[in-house]
């Protein structure tokens, strides 16, 4: 979806509720996508370490919980629910050269487990019809068990869904920035429930 002008906070919030009636835009939107690569789909993978130990982990998993990893201010989630959980539904807001995009998603998982090597906790979600791509994509917290180290991975698989096919070469250019400015945005954010704020500052 987009848009040349930018709609207001209750629009988008009405469109929240209306992603009960959208369907995944595509076969490959399941969990399984992610452990291979479709033909057509690009693959991405990305890494960054926010520090060490458990206060680190518990204040990551308060950033991620409030989606501090979409950076502003380009970028803003609109959800039915504060924090993820399976089937929650939501719209990314993204602005970007001069028009705003609107992308509807559901989550489709949650991660929380722990094991004698690292504890991992996070969510992935799919892309649901009206949005510009189709695919997968997971945002998960890793604590090392062995050397203390957090880290915040983001896991995707994409393609471009409709006319945004002519235009992949650009779309590929703002999933990069996206994926660029998540780890930045997850580190300040961190850094914010650390010091006793909330992950986010206000608008």
């Amino acid at each position: 979806m987009f848009y040349l002008r930018e709609p207001d906070e209750a629009q988008i919030r009405r469109w929240v509720v209306d992603c009960e009636q959208r369907a995944f835009n595509g076969p490959e939107v399941r969990i399984e996508s992610l452990g291979r690569t479709p033909r057509g789909f690009s693959r991405d993978a990305h890494r960054h370490e926010l520090g060490q130990g458990v206060r680190v982990f518990e204040a990551g998993r308060r950033a991620l919980e409030a989606w501090a990893m979409y950076p502003p201010p380009w970028t803003r989630v609109f959800a039915q629910a504060p924090t993820p959980h399976v089937g929650l539904n939501f719209i990314t807001r993204v602005r970007h050269f001069g028009f705003v995009s609107l992308l509807p998603g559901r989550v489709l998982e949650l991660v929380d487990e722990a094991d004698p090597k690292v504890q991992r906790w996070g969510f992935a979600f799919g892309t649901l019809e009206g949005h510009a791509e189709i695919g997968v994509e997971r945002f998960e917290l890793r604590w090392s068990q062995t050397d203390e180290r957090v880290c915040f991975c983001v896991e995707a698989i994409s393609r471009p869904a409709g006319i945004v096919r002519l235009g992949r070469p650009i779309a590929r250019v703002l999933q990069r920035r996206f994926h660029r400015q998540t780890g930045p945005a997850m580190r300040a954010a961190t850094e914010r429930v650390l010091a006793g704020r909330q992950p986010q500052p206000a608008d």
